[in-house]
């Protein structure tokens, strides 16, 4: 198994997720909630790519729709403090780390790019394929508006991700964009602990219809 992992940026100074939802668009695409660990086959330790199996507390299978997680009415702004990539044989993942004392926050993860979304309250066209990351409730500066994390546009050149840049940050909302090498592609999201983290490993899915 070929492992590489790199670093986007530096964790910076350290730090209940509701029933799934559809993050307030009418997107037609499957949707379900994350599978507890348990009930999904065992990864493998080339899958964990380092990561301490006793710190996963769920996971969503592979899919090609989006992946939702929304986050209850009164949970905390989540900080984000770290981001990597990492690739392994046959996918790479993203992964975000954030600030101990708080959950992670809930998301939405899918394809797109091309057509007008909103993202941190405000209607954005990227004009390119790929994976966006929406997470809400969250944040990337600290309370004097500086970043937590580097987050300038980095060029990955990985097998499945080509590069990954923070689009908005805003409306307690932190979106990023992951470019990818194929239009069509299937994500998998690991949510960990101690500290909190999400995983989103991304491989090439069916050229056919999805």
């Amino acid at each position: 198994m070929r492992t590489s992992r790199i670093a986007l940026a530096l964790i910076a100074s350290p730090f209940v997720l509701a029933a799934c939802g559809d993050g307030g668009t009418s997107e037609d695409v499957p949707q379900g909630p994350p599978v507890v660990t348990g009930e999904v086959a065992e990864l493998s330790t080339g899958e964990l790519l380092g990561l301490d199996r006793a710190n996963m507390t769920s996971q969503t299978p592979w899919r090609a729709g989006a992946v939702t997680r929304t986050a209850s009415d009164v949970a905390p702004t989540s900080m984000q403090t770290g981001v990597e990539a990492l690739t392994a044989d046959g996918f790479d993942r993203l992964l975000l780390t954030f600030r101990r004392g708080a959950p992670a926050p809930g998301y939405r993860i899918r394809s797109g790019g091309m057509e007008p979304e909103t993202l941190c309250g405000v209607e954005t066209t990227l004009e390119e394929s790929g994976v966006i990351l929406q997470l809400s409730p969250a944040r990337i500066r600290t309370d004097d508006g500086a970043l937590s994390v580097d987050a300038s546009s980095v060029d990955l050149g990985l097998p499945v991700v080509d590069g990954a840049r923070l689009v908005c940050d805003g409306n307690r909302e932190v979106v990023w964009f992951v470019e990818t090498t194929s239009d069509a592609v299937e994500v998998r999201v690991l949510n960990l602990v101690t500290p909190e983290r999400i995983a989103v490993d991304i491989r090439p899915g069916d050229t056919g219809p999805q």
